[in-house]
């Protein structure tokens, strides 16, 4: 029998209990939503709803950064100094989506790309440089 995504919706009450149980055991190990959901042989889609349904203390809330003035003074300061967004991250002990979100609700100059877009000439001229320099 294939993966179902009906079987959480006709469980009876000991049955969604023992269910409960057991994800909730797995998540507390660290376990992933998909590897549990292919354990209890269902969509993780499936797994995720009966979750939301059944047991929302299991999701974590998301971590919401409180934005003091001292952190935007520092994530600012560190911006213009130069610094990576991953470096600036690791430093203020938050995400690297944290720190562009809110350098881009403050209005922040925009950083282009740590991988550049040369093109074959660009290249070419390059190594040429290089070579005769």
């Amino acid at each position: 029998m294939g993966v179902s995504s009906m079987r959480s919706v006709n469980l009876t009450a000991g049955a969604r209990t023992a269910r409960i149980e057991r994800v909730r055991a797995k998540r507390c190990d660290g376990i992933e939503w998909a590897v549990i959901a292919a354990a209890e042989g269902i969509r993780p889609q499936a797994l995720w709803a009966f979750v939301h349904r059944w047991t929302p203390d299991l999701i974590a809330p998301r971590e919401c950064v409180d934005w003091t003035d001292d952190r935007i003074e520092t994530l600012t300061a560190l911006w213009h100094a130069g610094r990576s967004i991953r470096a600036i991250g690791a430093e203020m002990q938050i995400s690297h989506n944290a720190v562009i979100g809110k350098a881009r609700r403050l209005g922040l100059p925009e950083r282009g790309s740590p991988i550049g877009r040369r093109g074959k000439r660009a290249i070419i001229k390059a190594q040429t440089e290089e070579m005769v320099g």
